[in-house]
Protein backbone atom coordinates (compact mmCIF):
# COMPACT_ATOMS: atom_id res chain seq x y z
CA UNK A 1 0.00 0.00 0.00
CA UNK A 2 2.56 2.41 1.07
CA UNK A 3 4.44 1.61 -2.12
CA UNK A 4 1.29 2.22 -4.77
CA UNK A 5 0.94 5.74 -3.12
CA UNK A 6 5.22 6.34 -2.68
CA UNK A 7 3.75 7.53 0.89
CA UNK A 8 7.51 7.03 2.14
CA UNK A 9 9.31 8.61 -0.80
CA UNK A 10 11.93 11.17 0.86
CA UNK A 11 11.11 10.58 4.35
CA UNK A 12 14.60 9.49 6.62
CA UNK A 13 12.67 7.93 10.07
CA UNK A 14 8.99 8.91 10.65
CA UNK A 15 7.90 6.59 7.67
CA UNK A 16 4.05 5.30 7.38
CA UNK A 17 4.16 2.28 9.54
CA UNK A 18 5.71 4.61 12.38
CA UNK A 19 3.03 7.07 11.50
CA UNK A 20 0.38 4.38 11.84
CA UNK A 21 1.15 3.24 15.26
CA UNK A 22 1.69 6.86 16.63
CA UNK A 23 -2.15 7.30 15.81
CA UNK A 24 -3.52 4.58 16.58
CA UNK A 25 -1.73 4.89 20.04
CA UNK A 26 -3.42 8.27 19.90
CA UNK A 27 -6.51 6.75 19.53
CA UNK A 28 -6.50 3.41 22.07
CA UNK A 29 -4.76 6.42 24.79
CA UNK A 30 -7.41 9.28 24.18
CA UNK A 31 -4.26 12.00 23.48
CA UNK A 32 -6.50 15.28 22.71
CA UNK A 33 -2.84 16.85 21.22
CA UNK A 34 0.49 16.70 19.98
CA UNK A 35 1.92 17.21 22.81
CA UNK A 36 0.20 14.50 24.40
CA UNK A 37 1.42 12.17 22.07
CA UNK A 38 4.79 13.14 22.21
CA UNK A 39 5.27 13.57 26.30
CA UNK A 40 3.15 10.01 26.84
CA UNK A 41 5.47 8.11 23.92
CA UNK A 42 8.94 9.30 25.32
CA UNK A 43 7.44 8.55 28.87
CA UNK A 44 7.25 4.96 27.56
CA UNK A 45 9.97 4.80 25.57
CA UNK A 46 11.27 1.83 27.06
CA UNK A 47 7.71 -0.19 26.49
CA UNK A 48 8.03 1.18 22.58
CA UNK A 49 10.31 -2.11 20.85
CA UNK A 50 7.52 -4.59 20.78
CA UNK A 51 5.34 -2.41 18.79
CA UNK A 52 8.17 -1.76 16.37
CA UNK A 53 8.90 1.77 17.23
CA UNK A 54 12.29 3.14 16.62
CA UNK A 55 12.11 6.76 16.21
CA UNK A 56 9.70 9.00 18.66
CA UNK A 57 7.99 11.51 16.65
CA UNK A 58 8.26 15.08 17.46
CA UNK A 59 4.85 17.43 17.58
CA UNK A 60 6.47 19.16 14.06
CA UNK A 61 7.18 15.58 12.68
CA UNK A 62 3.53 14.14 13.19
CA UNK A 63 1.98 17.47 12.15
CA UNK A 64 3.84 17.55 9.29
CA UNK A 65 3.24 14.20 8.81
CA UNK A 66 -0.95 14.46 9.03
CA UNK A 67 -0.65 17.13 6.22
CA UNK A 68 1.38 15.63 3.63
CA UNK A 69 1.11 12.07 4.04
CA UNK A 70 -1.93 11.18 1.84
CA UNK A 71 -5.02 9.63 3.84
CA UNK A 72 -5.69 7.07 1.27
CA UNK A 73 -2.95 4.60 2.81
CA UNK A 74 -5.23 3.83 5.86
CA UNK A 75 -8.45 4.17 3.66
CA UNK A 76 -6.51 1.36 1.70
CA UNK A 77 -5.47 -0.62 4.96
CA UNK A 78 -8.79 -0.22 7.01
CA UNK A 79 -10.38 -2.17 3.75
CA UNK A 80 -7.38 -4.77 3.37
CA UNK A 81 -7.74 -5.64 6.86
CA UNK A 82 -11.54 -5.71 6.80
CA UNK A 83 -10.85 -8.10 3.31
CA UNK A 84 -8.81 -10.69 5.53
CA UNK A 85 -10.90 -10.96 8.22
CA UNK A 86 -14.57 -10.55 6.85
CA UNK A 87 -14.76 -14.83 7.70
CA UNK A 88 -13.94 -14.05 11.66
CA UNK A 89 -16.17 -11.17 10.89
CA UNK A 90 -19.08 -13.03 10.15
CA UNK A 91 -21.24 -14.92 12.19
CA UNK A 92 -22.54 -18.13 10.91
CA UNK A 93 -25.59 -17.88 13.34
CA UNK A 94 -26.59 -14.67 11.80
CA UNK A 95 -30.20 -15.30 10.10
CA UNK A 96 -30.30 -15.03 5.94
CA UNK A 97 -32.15 -11.48 6.50
CA UNK A 98 -28.47 -10.35 8.12
CA UNK A 99 -26.39 -11.91 5.57
CA UNK A 100 -28.03 -9.96 2.46
CA UNK A 101 -28.89 -6.56 4.56
CA UNK A 102 -26.93 -3.62 4.07
CA UNK A 103 -27.64 -0.13 6.19
CA UNK A 104 -26.92 2.93 4.49
CA UNK A 105 -26.79 6.17 6.94
CA UNK A 106 -24.65 9.14 7.94
CA UNK A 107 -23.12 10.98 10.89
CA UNK A 108 -21.73 14.54 10.73
CA UNK A 109 -18.54 15.62 12.89
CA UNK A 110 -18.17 18.83 13.77
CA UNK A 111 -15.08 21.30 12.90
CA UNK A 112 -14.14 24.82 12.09
CA UNK A 113 -16.26 26.15 9.07
CA UNK A 114 -13.22 27.33 7.78
CA UNK A 115 -11.88 23.42 7.09
CA UNK A 116 -15.05 22.73 5.65
CA UNK A 117 -18.75 24.29 5.34
CA UNK A 118 -21.87 23.27 7.28
CA UNK A 119 -24.96 22.18 6.47
CA UNK A 120 -28.25 23.62 7.15
CA UNK A 121 -29.65 27.12 7.86
CA UNK A 122 -27.33 30.06 9.73
CA UNK A 123 -28.10 30.41 13.87
CA UNK A 124 -29.80 33.22 15.08
CA UNK A 125 -26.87 34.31 16.99
CA UNK A 126 -24.88 33.76 14.13
CA UNK A 127 -22.42 31.07 15.11
CA UNK A 128 -21.96 27.96 12.70
CA UNK A 129 -19.74 25.18 12.65
CA UNK A 130 -18.74 23.41 10.19
CA UNK A 131 -18.79 19.39 9.51
CA UNK A 132 -17.23 16.68 7.86
CA UNK A 133 -20.23 14.12 6.86
CA UNK A 134 -19.18 10.22 7.23
CA UNK A 135 -21.42 8.14 5.06
CA UNK A 136 -21.27 4.25 6.19
CA UNK A 137 -22.49 1.01 4.22
CA UNK A 138 -22.62 -1.54 6.69
CA UNK A 139 -23.43 -5.20 6.60
CA UNK A 140 -25.46 -6.47 9.49
CA UNK A 141 -23.69 -9.53 9.62
CA UNK A 142 -20.05 -7.81 10.01
CA UNK A 143 -21.43 -5.15 11.85
CA UNK A 144 -18.47 -3.45 10.17
CA UNK A 145 -18.42 -0.43 7.48
CA UNK A 146 -18.11 -2.12 4.28
CA UNK A 147 -17.97 1.48 2.34
CA UNK A 148 -17.20 4.40 3.70
CA UNK A 149 -17.05 8.22 2.03
CA UNK A 150 -16.39 11.31 3.33
CA UNK A 151 -17.87 14.57 1.96
CA UNK A 152 -18.42 18.08 3.74
CA UNK A 153 -21.50 18.64 5.99
CA UNK A 154 -22.76 20.47 2.99
CA UNK A 155 -23.30 18.16 0.87
CA UNK A 156 -26.53 16.36 0.10
CA UNK A 157 -26.87 12.85 1.28
CA UNK A 158 -29.10 11.67 -1.94
CA UNK A 159 -25.94 11.79 -4.50
CA UNK A 160 -24.10 8.86 -2.30
CA UNK A 161 -26.89 6.50 -3.58
CA UNK A 162 -24.91 6.69 -7.12
CA UNK A 163 -21.49 4.82 -5.70
CA UNK A 164 -23.25 2.05 -4.28
CA UNK A 165 -22.88 -1.45 -5.89
CA UNK A 166 -24.29 -4.55 -4.30
CA UNK A 167 -24.77 -7.75 -5.30
CA UNK A 168 -27.73 -8.58 -6.71
CA UNK A 169 -30.52 -9.87 -3.88
CA UNK A 170 -29.35 -7.81 -1.80
CA UNK A 171 -31.61 -5.79 0.76
CA UNK A 172 -30.80 -2.08 1.31
CA UNK A 173 -32.51 0.33 3.94
CA UNK A 174 -31.86 4.15 4.20
CA UNK A 175 -33.23 7.09 5.66
CA UNK A 176 -35.24 9.64 4.12
CA UNK A 177 -32.14 11.63 3.69
CA UNK A 178 -31.15 9.41 0.81
CA UNK A 179 -34.66 9.64 -1.99
CA UNK A 180 -33.23 9.58 -5.44
CA UNK A 181 -35.83 7.90 -7.63
CA UNK A 182 -33.34 7.64 -10.40
CA UNK A 183 -31.49 4.87 -7.87
CA UNK A 184 -34.45 3.34 -6.66
CA UNK A 185 -35.47 2.25 -10.58
CA UNK A 186 -31.42 1.32 -10.38
CA UNK A 187 -31.99 -0.66 -7.78
CA UNK A 188 -35.27 -2.47 -9.39
CA UNK A 189 -33.71 -3.42 -12.03
CA UNK A 190 -30.95 -5.14 -10.39
CA UNK A 191 -32.87 -6.81 -8.52
CA UNK A 192 -32.11 -5.12 -4.83
CA UNK A 193 -34.52 -4.19 -2.38
CA UNK A 194 -34.72 -1.09 -1.14
CA UNK A 195 -36.74 0.16 2.04
CA UNK A 196 -37.42 3.77 3.39
CA UNK A 197 -39.52 5.96 4.99
CA UNK A 198 -42.04 8.30 2.77
CA UNK A 199 -41.49 11.98 2.93
CA UNK A 200 -44.00 14.78 3.36
CA UNK A 201 -42.71 16.37 -0.52
CA UNK A 202 -43.90 12.80 -2.14
CA UNK A 203 -47.04 12.28 -4.15
CA UNK A 204 -48.37 9.04 -4.18
CA UNK A 205 -50.68 7.64 -6.13
CA UNK A 206 -52.63 4.31 -4.90
CA UNK A 207 -53.06 2.06 -7.47
CA UNK A 208 -53.73 -1.03 -5.62
CA UNK A 209 -55.09 -1.95 -2.16
CA UNK A 210 -53.68 -5.49 -0.67
CA UNK A 211 -55.34 -6.71 1.48
CA UNK A 212 -54.16 -6.98 5.72
CA UNK A 213 -55.14 -10.29 7.56
CA UNK A 214 -55.62 -10.68 11.70
CA UNK A 215 -52.73 -11.30 12.16
CA UNK A 216 -50.66 -8.57 10.29
CA UNK A 217 -53.41 -6.30 11.93
CA UNK A 218 -52.56 -7.51 15.74
CA UNK A 219 -48.65 -6.89 14.83
CA UNK A 220 -48.95 -3.84 13.76
CA UNK A 221 -49.52 -3.43 10.11
CA UNK A 222 -52.55 0.05 9.44
CA UNK A 223 -52.54 -0.83 5.62
CA UNK A 224 -50.46 -2.50 2.49
CA UNK A 225 -50.71 -0.40 -0.59
CA UNK A 226 -48.84 -0.65 -4.13
CA UNK A 227 -48.50 3.20 -5.19
CA UNK A 228 -46.63 5.46 -7.99
CA UNK A 229 -44.60 7.66 -6.04
CA UNK A 230 -43.77 11.30 -7.44
CA UNK A 231 -42.54 14.82 -6.48
CA UNK A 232 -44.56 18.13 -5.78
CA UNK A 233 -42.19 20.25 -6.74
CA UNK A 234 -41.32 18.50 -9.69
CA UNK A 235 -43.41 17.04 -12.12
CA UNK A 236 -41.04 15.87 -14.66
CA UNK A 237 -39.26 13.97 -12.66
CA UNK A 238 -38.98 10.46 -12.64
CA UNK A 239 -41.65 8.45 -11.12
CA UNK A 240 -41.10 4.87 -8.90
CA UNK A 241 -43.61 2.41 -8.58
CA UNK A 242 -43.49 0.83 -4.85
CA UNK A 243 -44.95 -0.91 -2.02
CA UNK A 244 -46.24 1.91 1.15
CA UNK A 245 -46.87 0.13 4.38
CA UNK A 246 -48.54 1.79 7.39
CA UNK A 247 -47.34 0.57 10.42
CA UNK A 248 -47.80 1.54 14.44
CA UNK A 249 -45.36 0.77 16.86
CA UNK A 250 -46.95 0.28 20.30
CA UNK A 251 -43.85 0.42 21.68
CA UNK A 252 -43.12 3.75 20.74
CA UNK A 253 -46.41 4.68 19.84
CA UNK A 254 -45.83 5.85 16.79
CA UNK A 255 -47.15 5.29 13.15
CA UNK A 256 -44.45 4.90 10.20
CA UNK A 257 -44.97 4.97 6.72
CA UNK A 258 -42.28 2.57 4.87
CA UNK A 259 -42.12 2.28 1.06
CA UNK A 260 -39.96 -0.61 -0.50
CA UNK A 261 -40.05 -2.13 -3.92
CA UNK A 262 -40.64 -5.65 -2.24
CA UNK A 263 -43.80 -6.81 -3.69
CA UNK A 264 -43.09 -10.31 -1.85
CA UNK A 265 -42.30 -9.68 1.93
CA UNK A 266 -44.53 -9.73 4.30
CA UNK A 267 -45.27 -5.81 5.80
CA UNK A 268 -44.59 -7.02 9.62
CA UNK A 269 -40.92 -8.38 7.49
CA UNK A 270 -40.71 -4.80 5.96
CA UNK A 271 -40.84 -3.54 9.42
CA UNK A 272 -38.26 -5.50 10.71
CA UNK A 273 -35.97 -4.59 8.04
CA UNK A 274 -36.27 -0.74 8.56
CA UNK A 275 -35.81 -1.38 13.06
CA UNK A 276 -32.72 -3.03 11.82
CA UNK A 277 -31.44 0.39 10.94
CA UNK A 278 -30.89 1.24 14.06
CA UNK A 279 -27.46 -1.34 14.10
CA UNK A 280 -25.59 1.76 12.15
CA UNK A 281 -26.76 4.25 14.99
CA UNK A 282 -25.34 2.28 17.16
CA UNK A 283 -22.11 1.56 15.26
CA UNK A 284 -21.43 5.73 15.26
CA UNK A 285 -22.13 5.54 18.96
CA UNK A 286 -19.47 2.64 19.43
CA UNK A 287 -17.21 4.90 17.28
CA UNK A 288 -17.69 8.17 18.91
CA UNK A 289 -17.36 6.96 22.76
CA UNK A 290 -13.92 5.01 22.04
CA UNK A 291 -12.33 7.08 19.63
CA UNK A 292 -10.62 10.32 19.92
CA UNK A 293 -12.87 12.55 17.48
CA UNK A 294 -13.40 15.50 19.84
CA UNK A 295 -10.23 17.42 19.70
CA UNK A 296 -8.43 17.01 15.74
CA UNK A 297 -4.57 16.80 15.47
CA UNK A 298 -4.51 18.91 12.31
CA UNK A 299 -6.33 21.85 10.70
CA UNK A 300 -6.20 20.58 7.41
CA UNK A 301 -9.27 18.35 5.31
CA UNK A 302 -5.96 15.42 4.86
CA UNK A 303 -5.03 15.08 8.78
CA UNK A 304 -8.61 15.21 9.69
CA UNK A 305 -9.50 12.30 7.66
CA UNK A 306 -6.26 10.27 8.58
CA UNK A 307 -7.40 10.71 12.16
CA UNK A 308 -10.95 9.50 11.28
CA UNK A 309 -9.65 6.35 9.40
CA UNK A 310 -7.36 5.39 12.40
CA UNK A 311 -10.25 5.57 14.31
CA UNK A 312 -11.74 3.61 12.16
CA UNK A 313 -8.76 0.84 12.15
CA UNK A 314 -8.89 0.83 15.43
CA UNK A 315 -12.88 0.02 15.91
CA UNK A 316 -12.32 -2.94 13.16
CA UNK A 317 -8.84 -4.62 15.41
CA UNK A 318 -10.90 -4.57 18.19
CA UNK A 319 -14.30 -6.05 16.63
CA UNK A 320 -11.65 -8.72 15.23
CA UNK A 321 -10.09 -9.50 18.94
CA UNK A 322 -13.68 -9.57 20.12
CA UNK A 323 -14.75 -11.91 17.62
CA UNK A 324 -11.60 -14.40 17.97
CA UNK A 325 -11.72 -14.87 21.98
CA UNK A 326 -13.43 -17.75 23.32
CA UNK A 327 -14.87 -15.68 26.25
CA UNK A 328 -17.58 -13.41 25.21
CA UNK A 329 -16.69 -9.78 26.26
CA UNK A 330 -18.92 -6.69 25.48
CA UNK A 331 -17.17 -4.49 22.76
CA UNK A 332 -16.45 -1.84 25.72
CA UNK A 333 -14.60 -4.15 27.71
CA UNK A 334 -12.63 -5.52 24.74
CA UNK A 335 -11.61 -1.55 23.64
CA UNK A 336 -11.14 -0.94 27.60
CA UNK A 337 -8.50 -3.52 27.97
CA UNK A 338 -6.84 -2.71 25.00
CA UNK A 339 -6.47 0.81 26.33
CA UNK A 340 -4.83 -0.29 29.09
CA UNK A 341 -2.50 -3.36 27.89
CA UNK A 342 -1.57 -1.55 24.49
CA UNK A 343 1.95 -1.21 25.91
CA UNK A 344 2.21 -4.05 27.48
CA UNK A 345 4.24 -6.96 26.86
CA UNK A 346 1.40 -9.45 26.47
CA UNK A 347 -0.06 -12.01 24.25
CA UNK A 348 -3.60 -10.42 24.29
CA UNK A 349 -5.30 -13.91 23.39
CA UNK A 350 -4.21 -15.61 26.26
CA UNK A 351 -4.89 -13.07 28.53
CA UNK A 352 -8.39 -12.35 27.36
CA UNK A 353 -8.88 -16.37 27.16
CA UNK A 354 -8.39 -16.91 31.11
CA UNK A 355 -6.99 -13.34 32.66
CA UNK A 356 -6.76 -15.46 35.80
CA UNK A 357 -4.53 -18.08 34.70
CA UNK A 358 -2.28 -15.52 32.74
CA UNK A 359 -1.51 -13.00 36.07
CA UNK A 360 -1.04 -16.78 38.09
CA UNK A 361 1.62 -17.97 35.49
CA UNK A 362 2.99 -14.58 35.19
CA UNK A 363 3.47 -14.19 38.81
CA UNK A 364 5.12 -17.84 39.15
CA UNK A 365 7.43 -16.47 36.80
CA UNK A 366 8.76 -13.70 38.96
CA UNK A 367 9.28 -15.63 41.54
CA UNK A 368 11.05 -18.40 39.98
CA UNK A 369 13.76 -15.32 38.60
CA UNK A 370 13.89 -13.42 41.73
CA UNK A 371 14.80 -17.39 43.48
CA UNK A 372 17.10 -18.15 40.94
CA UNK A 373 19.19 -14.18 41.28
CA UNK A 374 19.36 -14.14 44.57
CA UNK A 375 20.62 -18.06 44.61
Amino acid sequence: IVSSHQADRYVKKFDSFHHLVTMLYAQFQNCNSLREIEIGMLACKGKLNHLGVQHLPKRSTLAEANSRRTHEIFQDLYFSILDRYKQILSDSRNSWLDKRLYILDATVISLFQDILPVAGRPRNDGRRKGGVKVHALLNASYDVPEMIVMKAAADADRNELFNIKLPTKSILVFDKGYVNFDQFNRFTSEEITWVTRKTASWVIEVIDEKKVDLHQEMNGVLSDQVVIVGNKTNKKQVRVRARLVKFYDAESKREFEFVTNNFTMSPTTIAQIYQKRWQVELLFKRIKQNSQLYNFLGDNVNAIKIQIWCSLIADLITKIVQKQTKVKYAYSKIATLIRLHFLSYVELFKFLNNPKLEFEVELSREKQITLFSSA
